[in-house]
């Protein structure tokens, strides 16, 4: 296939997609990064993110998670 016909708002929903992708992959990436620079075992970063979690459940919704 040389060409697709795509109406605007499908290429446009395509390109979102895309790029939340690629924004997703370097926040990853770069989260990856600073885990590292910490020094953060993997369960010491999953123990952190669950506190995280939790805190920001009982400031959103003002009870525990």
């Amino acid at each position: 296939p040389v060409a697709v016909i795509l109406s605007m708002a499908e290429y446009e929903r395509l390109v979102a997609r895309r790029q939340a992708k690629a924004a997703f992959y370097d926040l990853s990436r770069n989260l990856g990064r600073e885990v590292e620079r910490l020094g953060l075992t993997e369960e010491e970063f999953m123990a952190d993110l669950e506190k995280t979690k939790r805190r920001v459940f009982a400031e959103q919704y003002g009870r525990p998670a």
